[in-house]
């Protein structure tokens, strides 16, 4: 292609996309050279996709009836559009519903010939009977250039057509418009999926509303308040086994694992894409603990999966193990961040295949488990859970904030004769305060607890003690 004497050269995409329809229709090979087919059909001087087309039709034996769909496909304006739905129902009972709009239209004109395209007649159905007209000259014209036999014997089908005829002429304009594919992924929406990341909205006019699968002859660009939707009109439903039976440009096919929302499991998904329309998609288990604790744990990072064992409780335990970690580092304890947090959430549902195995996983094992024996004891050390107090009968909790302070909340009365400073981390990091009123609000927070008995606790006493006369004022 590179070496053709063009004498205008197109566009390198343009030249690109021409070479990828024409070995879809077959009539080039994968090293770009032209096949016996597609010989055949440059000698029908047609349209390349019409000339596959009618090529298939003739495999089938539908040639004339083809003909006329391929110059319908061509032709413009054969049922008028209108919203009467007498009209509109009328036409539904006339000319059935084929599963093809190209075929509904076939219909209209078999009918329209056999009122001989009477004006009055056709126009009772909103068919335009001078359409009607040029369709069949067209139609004599193109069967005349592929048929074999003499022109006399060329002739155009007058009767309607078979069950078994429609799904002949439906595989022979999918064969033409397979690049055309698009797909329907929820019945109930409109919309569909197409090649090279396309998406359409299947026209409200189209007699193929139930088709999951289709090829489209026609589109057609509509303004939107939130831009320009592509319409798909004039479409074919197609069958799944047709499209097995070609080889299409850039199909592959595509295997990986991910959580399902919908099964609420780890699955293997295998999907059988053209140019990145999925065609097919098949949901088998995944049947590796590896594989299935990785996807699983991704969900749950993600959010889509509630893992509520990782609670307050545990994330106060990570934040003990970060403060020891920073302070004695000379223990080597290993801190908890984002890439542990993964690896200990994947430990601890390693055989999980599901929502429901995961909410019976127990988180505690595999989070103690990132440490030592020693490493643990390390943190009881340096990062304590209680503190005694020698007011208190039993010991006062400890809270490691997000901001690396360690906070101890305790009333007035709790913290009378408390050895100040109050330190941590083998004595390192200096307790932070929250002294509290006998209703236990906060009333000040101080790391200088000395400095708070000799000034602001005279203010705070002459306040509450007449509010709480029966605790303890020193």
């Amino acid at each position: 292609m590179d070496d053709f004497p063009w004498l205008e050269r197109p566009e390198h995409l343009a030249i690109e996309k021409s070479v990828g329809v024409l070995t879809d229709l077959g009539a080039l090979d994968d090293d770009q050279r032209i096949t016996d087919l597609g010989k055949r059909m440059a000698n029908l001087s047609l349209h390349p996709r019409f000339s596959r087309m009618l090529l298939r039709a003739e495999e089938l034996h539908v040639l004339p009836t083809a003909s006329v769909v391929a110059a319908i496909a061509q032709s413009q304006g054969l049922l008028y559009n209108t919203a009467d739905q007498i009209i509109r129902q009328e036409r539904e009972h006339t000319f059935c519903n084929p599963g093809s709009d190209l075929l509904f239209e076939l219909n209209a004109w078999l009918w329209a010939g056999k009122q001989q395209f009477r004006h009055n007649e056709c126009n009772h159905l909103g068919i335009n009977s001078s359409v009607a007209r040029q369709i069949g000259q067209l139609a004599l014209q193109i069967l005349r250039k592929i048929d074999n036999n003499s022109h006399k014997n060329s002739k155009l089908p007058q009767e309607n057509i078979s069950i078994e005829e429609s799904i002949n002429l439906r595989n022979c304009i999918f064969t033409g418009f397979a690049d055309f594919l698009a797909i329907r992924h929820r019945l109930n929406s409109p919309t569909c999926q197409m090649m090279h990341g396309r998406s359409g909205k299947l026209h409200r006019d189209s007699v193929v509303q139930d088709a999951r699968m289709m090829v489209v002859t026609e589109l057609e660009e509509a303004k939107t308040p939130t831009g320009v939707q592509l319409m798909l009109r004039k479409v074919t439903e197609v069958e799944e086994e047709w499209i097995n039976s070609i080889k299409l440009h850039g199909s592959e096919k595509i295997t990986y694992v991910q959580f399902d929302p919908e099964q609420k499991k780890a699955v293997k998904t295998i999907e059988l894409r053209v140019n990145g329309l999925v065609l097919s998609r098949q949901n088998q288990p995944v049947s590796d603990n590896e594989t299935a604790s990785l996807i699983l744990t991704k969900a749950i990072l993600e959010g889509k999966i509630d893992f509520p064992q990782w609670n307050e409780e545990v994330e106060h335990f990570v934040r003990r193990v970060n403060f020891a970690a920073k302070h004695a580092p000379h223990y080597e304890i290993p801190i908890i961040d984002v890439d542990a947090r993964e690896f200990i959430i994947q430990q601890a549902i390693y055989r999980c295949r599901s929502v429901k195995d995961i909410q019976q996983a127990n988180l505690w094992p595999a989070l103690k488990a990132w440490l030592s024996y020693e490493q643990l004891a390390a943190v009881d050390l340096v990062a304590p859970v209680t503190v005694t107090l020698p007011k208190r009968k039993h010991p006062v909790k400890l809270k490691y904030d997000e901001k690396g302070d360690v906070i101890l909340s305790e009333t007035i009365q709790g913290l009378y004769d408390c050895p100040v400073p109050l330190c941590v981390a083998e004595g390192k990091v200096p307790v932070v305060f929250e002294i509290l009123a006998p209703s236990r609000r906060p009333v000040q927070i101080t790391k200088d607890l000395d400095y708070f008995w000799k000034n602001s606790y005279l203010d705070i006493k002459k306040e509450l003690k007449g509010r709480y006369p029966k605790h303890e004022w020193k």
